[in-house]
């Protein structure tokens, strides 16, 4: 788990080093973006996003208008933010049907997952982030609960005092925000606030959402760190549309389902959190950090399901309202030796995170009239707690050389205790314990020259989720006691290549996973969930980045990713069946992962004050269930952008036009995997033009 102690405890350990030190210093595995060098520091596949590719990308209200241009990840804007963004990498949590599954998030150091692994990135603010790092491969499994990991943070000890305003704007879209920064002897703070609107291309797909983020660093003594961070996200509607069917998309891809009318399903949340750290690090290698963050987050949000299906004794209704307080800590020490002159560097950490949730589930009409709160139909409280203690390693055997070994040990528990027991309704209270060891190992080799190659191993695991595990698959009541954690071996080999106007990646990679969760049955609004054998996910990934002449820049990112079940399973255990029950094919490709996906962009800079890009991004066509019967066809989307700097002043003003999609082709953005009522298509708008303004001093 990557947290603000980690970036201050190597802030730490590089003021401590004395010149020329008595000892050799290491980079930890937990890799941080402090400067962009760090990334090719470990036997890993890491990108380092920068602010100003950030700010480029768009009006800064999602990370996916920037992590398209990151091999390996498919981040996909579903225009409905009531479900967030979908997001996956190398195939991990590309099912998740709302938010983000199976990747490991944090925001300025606090972890944006919750223990089981569901995770959002709503209250990242984007304008004042001066890097996003994503981290792929073996090595990833070391930050926890995940197949990936990815962080959003800034520092704002390493800005100078000053502030920025902006705005943006379309035909139904805006988004303003200013941030304000300053500076003393010891360190710096900022504050960034900002407010997204937009009546959505589609109808019933109008959403708000304010965010304010208050970040502080402060160097106290020699190596002693202190960085305290505030949020706070206020998202009082988002409207959702649903999905389409395959006949919808074609006959009307801006169309809505009527079922979102009907019911006028949306979602209200609101999150406040807060976190505090702390870091010493001394000129012998030792040091220390400890950090603790708690927050609160409520959801209320009126889901379509039909009245019929309400009347089933075990329906927990169509409105989900639920509380969740969450809070954690993170300790970590770390020593560095030479022992025989080797450079050795021992990191050892723990991780507490615990969440309580209050969910409720209500009828979604009262009488005939519908998307309304009715009567009780579910009550429970849920409770996660996780502890981690992770072992870390990292040595030079030779020149040249880097070595990394890890173990990662992971203790879950799950426990639901049911307050609503009605006739046909029966105690579905339970708990369940998952525990496993997660080893990995990795190697960078970097001769002298700008060459660098690294291979890493590792175990993964991936527990179920609080939803997975609300619901047996056979549709008995109780909590889901037969679903296990997926488990994987993943492997990498990797080269990076950079010499001033180029840098190239690359990387083979294969995981082969067992006992992949899948839906086992979808009906009345509800899923149920089971373990479907196993899957192989192997691929290739590409980036350079070009320098092609004094003023012209060219990225590209491009990956192929077979990703497919190797074994399968059959609707159920034991017919008859329950209605909704899908079965699994050996063969069949994963839900919601192209073959091919890429990105590419000519970036044009004639001075320092003029700008001009063009973009394309693309991806092969996907399926949208595990039998692979609903197939988005793959696109290819084309966007132009343009900018302009004025001295006015003290400061600069920008003035920025985009035109997203300008070729206005129609395409599937993202998919609802497994969706039981066929509306698994999620569209993308047309052609989009977006004014923006800015102004720093």
């Amino acid at each position: 788990m990557a947290s603000i102690p980690a970036l201050a405890a190597a802030a730490a350990l590089a003021a401590a080093a004395p010149p020329g030190g008595t000892e050799p210093a290491l980079p930890a595995v937990t890799v941080t973006a402090r400067a962009q060098p760090a990334a090719p520091q470990v036997p890993a596949s890491v990108t380092v996003l920068e602010a100003d590719t950030i700010r480029r990308a768009g009006p800064q209200v999602d990370v996916s208008e920037v992590l398209a241009r990151v091999p390996g990840v498919v981040a996909a804007n579903r225009g409905n933010y009531a479900q967030d963004l979908q997001l996956s990498v190398r195939g991990y949590g590309s099912r998740a049907t709302f938010g983000v599954r199976g990747v490991r998030l944090s925001v300025n150091g606090i972890p944006a997952t919750a223990p089981d692994g569901q995770g959002q990135l709503a209250n990242a603010a984007l304008a004042s982030a001066d890097r996003i790092e994503v981290v792929r491969g073996p090595l990833a499994a070391l930050h926890g609960n995940g197949g990936g990991a990815i962080k959003v943070g800034v520092d704002p000890g390493a800005q100078a005092p000053g502030g920025r305003v902006l705005a943006f704007a379309d035909g139904d879209l805006w988004r303003a925000g200013a941030v304000l920064r300053g500076a003393s002897a010891s360190g710096g703070w900022l504050v960034d606030a900002g407010r997204f609107d937009t009546d959505g291309f589609r109808p019933q797909s109008a959403a708000r959402r304010d965010v304010l983020d208050a970040i502080g660093a402060w160097t106290l003594g020699p190596g002693l760190r202190v960085s305290a961070t505030a949020n706070l996200l206020d998202s009082p509607f988002a409207q959702d549309p649903l999905g389409l069917t395959p006949a919808q998309f074609v006959a009307d891809p801006d169309s809505t389902a009527l079922q979102a009318l009907a019911f006028d399903t949306r979602k209200g949340t609101r999150q406040a959190q807060a976190g505090l750290s702390a870091s010493i690090g001394t000129a012998d290698g030792q040091g220390g950090s400890a950090s603790i963050y708690g927050g609160r987050r409520e959801v209320r949000q009126f889901l379509a399901v039909p009245v019929a299906a309400q009347a089933a004794p075990t329906s927990g209704g169509g409105v989900i309202d639920l509380a969740r307080g969450y809070g954690g800590a993170e300790l970590r020490g770390w020593r560095a030796f030479a022992p025989g002159g080797l450079p050795l560097r021992l990191v050892a950490g723990l991780d507490l995170e615990r969440l309580d949730e209050d969910r409720r589930g209500y009828e979604n009409f009262v009488g005939s009239t519908v998307g309304v709160r009715g009567r009780l139909r579910r009550d429970e409280d849920n409770h996660i707690t996780r502890i981690d203690a992770l072992l870390q390693a990292e040595f030079e055997p030779a020149p040249g050389w880097l070595a990394t070994t890890g173990l990662r040990h992971n203790r879950l528990r799950f426990a639901s205790d049911d307050g609503f027991v009605a006739p046909g309704n029966p105690d579905d209270s339970g708990a369940r314990r998952f525990t496993a060891n997660v080893p990995a190992a990795g190697v960078r080799w970097s001769p002298s020259g700008p060459w660098s190659l690294h291979a890493a191993i590792a175990r993964g695991f991936e527990t179920p989720t609080a939803n997975e595990l609300a619901y047996r698959a056979d549709g008995s009541a109780g909590f889901n006691l037969d679903l296990r954690p997926s488990r994987s071996l993943q492997r990498e080999i990797g080269l990076r290549f950079d010499e001033g106007a180029t840098r190239i990646e690359a990387a083979l990679f294969r995981d082969d996973a067992t006992d992949e969760i899948a839906v086992a049955r979808a009906q009345g609004g509800r899923s149920a969930f089971r373990n479907a054998g196993s899957a192989r996910r192997r691929g290739i990934e590409l980036s350079l980045v070009q320098a092609l002449a004094d003023d012209w820049v060219l990225s590209l990112a491009w990956t192929r990713l077979d990703a497919r079940f190797t074994s399968g399973a059959p609707a159920c255990g034991r017919p008859p069946c329950p209605p909704g029950a899908q079965p699994v094919v050996a063969g069949n490709r994963l839900p919601a992962v192209p073959l091919h996906f890429g990105f590419a962009e000519l970036r044009w800079t004639p001075t320092p004050d003029w700008e001009a890009s063009l973009e394309m991004r693309g991806a092969g066509a996907r399926f949208a269930d595990d039998a692979n019967a609903a197939r988005a066809p793959g696109y290819v989307d084309a966007s132009l952008g343009a900018s302009r700097r004025f001295r006015v002043g003290p400061g600069t003003l920008e003035l920025r036009l985009r035109v997203d999609n300008f070729a206005d082709s129609r395409y599937v953005a993202s998919l609802i995997v497994n969706d039981a009522n066929g509306r698994v298509f999620e569209p993308a708008p047309g052609r989009r033009v977006l004014f923006g303004v800015g102004f720093d001093w």
